[in-house]
């Protein structure tokens, strides 16, 4: 009767492991999933009306002008988006920074 029971829990711990798996396997093909429709996006930043207000900044730092504020924002976006600049001199690099910030 032991024995019978024994035998039973090791199948179904067996099985538990299965379906384990195969869940995360499916979290692992649908975080997948979204990356790849998330990069076929075109790379392109989409300009808002309130963008300039972000993006100054840091294009004036880049040209060499004084980093200040535009339009009364802070300085944490605009610093993020110089550093960005400057590392990779393309704006296509905020977008996939942007895209990957995203996934989190």
């Amino acid at each position: 009767m032991i024995a019978q029971l024994a035998s039973n829990q090791s199948f179904r711990l067996g099985e538990d492991s299965l379906w384990r798996l195969f869940y995360w396997a499916l979290i692992a093909l649908v975080f997948a999933g979204a990356i790849w429709q998330r990069f076929r996006l075109p790379l392109d930043p989409i300009a808002d009306p309130d963008t300039w207000g972000y993006l100054s900044p840091a294009l004036r730092k880049l040209t060499g002008a004084e980093f200040g504020h535009t339009n009364g924002r802070n300085f944490a976006y605009p610093g993020f988006l110089f550093l960005l600049l400057r590392l990779f001199a393309d704006f296509r690099a905020i977008t996939i920074t942007q895209h990957f910030l995203g996934l989190l």
